[in-house]
């Protein structure tokens, strides 16, 4: 048996992994983690915070990098006004630039999700999605739906 870089099976399909990573595109182009953005690049990206604020973080990705930031204290300490979109992401940021200074942007393999219909939650008529954007992408991700 090889020493291969993985288990070598696709566990989502590439379509969904497209819209995934233009949907984390715009956690940092207009969401919680605009503090991680840099001109020229395309960054995807996820903050988050914990209750009681004992863990921050902000993990991005360029189309050569994945980075993470973690911040929290050893004994479970809660943070004070630090959540996972503010210092975290500049951090993040920070680091990146030098990172990824001199080097040509590396594109992102996304597409945007096209909704096929309006968002609706919950079960449907007739055990369908009826065209539940959302349901849709989950059933694509994990391979159910019709």
């Amino acid at each position: 048996m090889g020493m291969g870089g993985g288990i070598g099976e696709r566990v989502v399909q590439e379509s969904a992994a497209r819209q995934l990573t233009w949907m984390m595109t715009q956690v940092v182009e207009q969401g919680t983690g605009m503090r991680a953005r840099i001109p020229g690049w395309q960054i995807a990206g996820k903050s988050g915070t914990t209750q009681a604020s004992r863990d921050a973080w902000f993990i991005g990705f360029t189309g050569e990098y994945v980075t993470g930031v973690w911040m929290g204290y050893d004994n479970n300490t809660p943070l004070s006004g630090v959540t996972g979109g503010g210092l975290p992401a500049e951090i993040w940021h920070e680091t990146m630039v030098r990172v990824l200074d001199g080097m040509t942007p590396v594109p992102l393999p996304m597409d945007e999700p096209v909704e096929t219909g309006p968002v609706l939650f919950g079960p449907q008529p007739g055990g369908a999605s009826g065209g539940n954007f959302l349901i849709d992408l989950l059933n694509s991700i994990l391979g159910g739906g019709n």
